[in-house]
């Protein structure tokens, strides 16, 4: 048993966010610059230019909302859930 999970049982939830956020991200990117998995010489300048730029001066949250234009949701996950069925 891992002893933060008992110290700090609000660390549970990073395991949640997680996923939640990594497909809303991967579905901002697809909807702003395509298919990446065959090759985009240009997606690692986009994704610092859009998110990895701003280091600490903004929160994750705000660089969530300003690169997907909406708040966290399931529905990106839910939909790559879907597509892998």
């Amino acid at each position: 048993m891992r002893g933060q999970l008992i110290q700090e049982p609000g660390y549970m939830v990073n395991y949640a966010l997680g996923p939640l956020m990594t497909a809303a991200l991967r579905a901002a990117i697809r909807d702003a610059r395509g298919d990446w998995s065959t090759g985009d010489p240009g997606w690692y300048s986009w994704v610092s230019e859009h998110i990895y730029r701003f280091g600490l001066e903004r929160t994750a949250a705000e660089v969530l909302t300003a690169v997907t234009g909406a708040p966290l949701s399931a529905e990106a996950l839910a939909a790559d859930i879907a597509r892998a069925r």
